[in-house]
């Protein structure tokens, strides 16, 4: 039998799997992006022809954060051109140009490209870069809505594939969690301002100190583009199973509720008596597309909310949840099971 100190131990090296797992794809993905949407540029001339090029190359470096233009489906395609909001603001502090490229969002999670641009002596090749990040009017969906209840921020440095040691782009993935019951959206039109200050990483040898790349205070106003974020319920009536969870404790437990949107999805469910939930309960679950190719979705944020009635939420009813974070866009009419550990999830 495991002692509580090995199986603490195996949550924290099994959570740590799945975010290296997720920011090496990111990596490897984007490291050609940008140069596929310059030489599409190039095909177009000048006037209208620019500002035609210009969005068709941020479409492109979109389609590279999650797969290549052969790997994505039309209809994923489709979602990412129609949820895209083209930005292309620049900030300049100490010598380090930021340009917010353009920002994808489902209401809950959020990618936004930022390329950076530094002194030419600057070397950011392999460095891990990130920021600290607020923003501002975050709640401001409406005025009548429930706070949101956390959110998290994830930067992903990667290739810009043109050769300089002093450009990099960066990807940072954000997701909001609203609070049950609450109305929150990142996806409403509305103006908001990004912040990102200080450019900082962690030396490679331990014990890892913080270094500085860069101060300042660079602030970006844009809004997400107004789309489509409703979540569409895929279970029509619940199933229960068992899975293992990430302890190695076999549980039973019976889902009421997957709802999704294009980026994430919410589970709703409750364990046997007796049993506690534990971070990322199901692990990594799987959504196999009509044809036959399988997107994985990430667990972010997990607790205590409520159980469903008639297909809403009851507050205070001690129901479960967890919220996931694709790997690449779905379109809802593309899923055909969802596999959440040893259970399946048919949709119809």
């Amino acid at each position: 039998m495991k002692s509580p100190e090995e199986m603490a131990r195996n949550v924290f090296l099994a959570r740590d799997a799945q975010e290296a797992r997720r920011r090496k794809r990111l990596r490897r993905l984007g490291t050609t992006f940008t140069a596929v949407g310059v030489v599409f540029c190039l095909m177009v001339t000048a006037g209208f022809g620019y500002a035609f090029a210009a969005g068709l190359g941020i479409i492109r470096d979109f389609l590279g954060i999650f797969g290549s233009q052969t790997q994505l489906t039309p209809s994923q395609q489709a979602y990412v051109e129609e949820h895209l909001a083209e930005v292309g603001e620049s900030v300049t502090q100490n010598g380090f140009t930021l340009t917010l490229k353009g920002a994808l969002t489902d209401g809950t999670a959020a990618y936004m490209l930022v390329d950076i641009v530094g002194p030419e002596d600057a070397d950011m090749e392999g460095v891990a870069l990130g920021s600290v990040m607020d923003f501002d009017k975050l709640n401001l969906a409406d005025p009548k809505s429930t706070p949101i209840r956390s959110s998290k921020a994830t930067f992903i440095p990667i290739s810009d594939g043109d050769g300089l040691q002093n450009t990099l782009s960066l990807v940072i993935q954000y997701n909001v969690f609203q609070s049950p019951g609450g109305k929150f959206t990142l996806a409403d039109g509305r103006d908001r301002i990004l912040y990102l200050e200080n450019l900082v990483y962690n030396e490679k040898e331990y014990p890892y100190p913080e270094r500085t790349m860069a101060e300042g205070v660079w602030a970006f106003e844009f809004s997400f583009a107004k789309v489509d974020d409703r979540e569409r319920e895929l279970l029509t009536s619940p199933i229960s199973g068992s899975y293992t969870q990430i302890s190695g404790k076999q549980v039973n437990a019976t889902i009421f509720s997957v709802r999704m949107k294009g980026l994430s999805a919410t589970l709703y469910y409750s364990l046997e008596d007796g049993r506690v939930q534990e971070a990322g309960d199901f692990g990594i679950l799987q959504f196999v597309l009509k044809d036959g190719s399988v997107i994985e979705a990430y667990p972010e944020k997990a607790g205590q909310t409520s159980s469903m009635e008639h297909g809403n939420p009851v507050p205070g009813s001690g129901c479960l949840f967890c919220t996931y974070v694709f790997e690449a866009p779905i379109p809802y009419e593309d899923v055909s099971q969802v596999l959440a550990g040893n259970m399946v999830v048919d949709v119809i």
